[in-house]
């Protein structure tokens, strides 16, 4: 049976991540950590080429592995490693 792949970016003040979970298995198949950001008051216009240029990369990889199903998600606050499996488990379970 084939997996059950889904997509998780998670844009943060310092930076832009991406997970790739199996949802069948909750293993983690693929973590992709972006740019590490200066954050201001005004980060997110600033950095937007940077944001934008690693959305496409992430998008190349999502469909690389098959991943049809993703969702982006930002945050005022930085994301641990911790609190980035949480947040796969916990909201994305079939």
């Amino acid at each position: 049976m084939a997996n059950k792949l889904f997509g998780v970016i998670y844009l943060t003040p310092k930076q832009i991540k991406l997970s790739i979970i199996d949802l069948k298995t909750l293993k983690l198949i693929e973590n992709a950590n972006g740019y590490f950001f200066q954050p201001t008051d005004d980060h997110y216009p600033q950095n937007a080429s940077l944001i934008s240029d690693k959305l496409k990369g992430f998008q190349r990889l999502l469909k690389d592995y098959g991943v049809k199903n993703y969702r982006l998600w930002g945050n005022q606050q930085s994301l641990d490693d911790v609190s980035a499996r949480y947040l796969g488990v916990t909201n994305f379970c079939p």
